[in-house]
């Protein structure tokens, strides 16, 4: 694998406003880049590929920020770099030794994600940013209910949503 995997994707809600409102409006565009994958700390799979789980969990956290990307102010962008990836559990056969190895989630073993970011303008000007930003949540027990559980990534999406509504779109006005 690259050292990195970089994927540009423009939001399609504000191509639709470019579209309707005019050439004045300029759509929101998130990039991603991920840096040195093979070094994370935990992107283990469990009963699937390799390839296969690291595919499906990019797509799933891309999907999810150029969500987030799309409540920024209209013509802002951002770009994010994740440097590191822990997510929620341990991967392990302990419990189950006959069907394989699944991804046990308890609170020691807690979602956590290492990135920087920018936050552009839509005159390009920087507006906000953090170098090795670090992203912990501290009890897994503060997450809802067992259905919120089934969802892929669910821990990890809900600390990156809790931190982007209470943290970074404040510092936008």
């Amino acid at each position: 694998m690259k050292n990195f995997m970089k994927i540009n994707i423009v939001v399609k809600s504000s191509l639709l406003a470019l579209l309707l409102l005019g050439p004045n409006v300029m759509a929101s565009q998130s990039s991603i880049e991920w840096s040195n994958p093979e070094k994370f700390t935990d992107i283990d799979a469990s009963n699937e590929s390799k390839r296969h789980f690291k595919k499906r969990l990019f797509a799933s956290f891309e999907k999810h920020f150029t969500k987030l990307g799309e409540q920024l102010p209209a013509g802002y962008s951002w770009k994010i770099k994740i440097t590191d990836l822990d997510l929620a559990g341990t991967v392990s056969n302990k419990f189950s030794p006959s069907l394989g190895e699944m991804r046990i989630i308890d609170d020691w073993f807690r979602p956590q994600i290492t990135f920087s970011y920018e936050v552009l303008n839509a005159q390009g000007k920087v507006v906000a940013a953090a170098d090795e930003h670090r992203l912990r949540e501290n009890l897994i027990e503060r997450f809802p209910g067992r259905s919120f559980m089934r969802k892929e990534f669910s821990y990890e999406k809900h600390m990156i949503k809790k931190w982007f509504k209470k943290s970074l779109l404040p510092q936008l006005g």
